[in-house]
């Protein structure tokens, strides 16, 4: 088991990183780091919740301009109505007519 210490560095670690949602998505890492939720240290946990804020803000980034073009693509009757992109705890749902979902489990 790694100690408190190792875990943070690595949590801190891919703070740092710039990912994008491809990444999110092709590496499942949001379900490792949701493991550490319930982690006794404060301080991973404080860790674990700005992790996933970040990511929620590049889910959203990420909507908020596949949105847009999924919009004009079911305006040309190039794309379904209803997109679904899941990816480990996330899934994303891009609905045609505006709302969108997003949850993380």
């Amino acid at each position: 088991m790694e100690t408190d210490d190792a875990i943070i560095d690595l949590l801190q670690t891919l703070a740092d990183m710039d990912l994008t949602f491809t990444v999110l998505k092709e590496t499942d890492i949001e379900r490792n780091v949701n493991r550490l939720r319930k982690h006794p240290s404060n301080e991973v946990r404080g860790l674990v919740k700005q992790l996933v804020r970040k990511w929620k803000d590049l889910v959203d980034e990420w909507v908020g301009s596949n949105n847009s073009a999924l919009a004009r693509s079911t305006l040309t009757g190039d794309s379904p109505l209803v997109q679904n992109v899941s990816s480990g705890l996330l899934k994303v749902r891009l609905n045609g007519n505006g709302s969108n979902e997003l949850n993380w489990y």
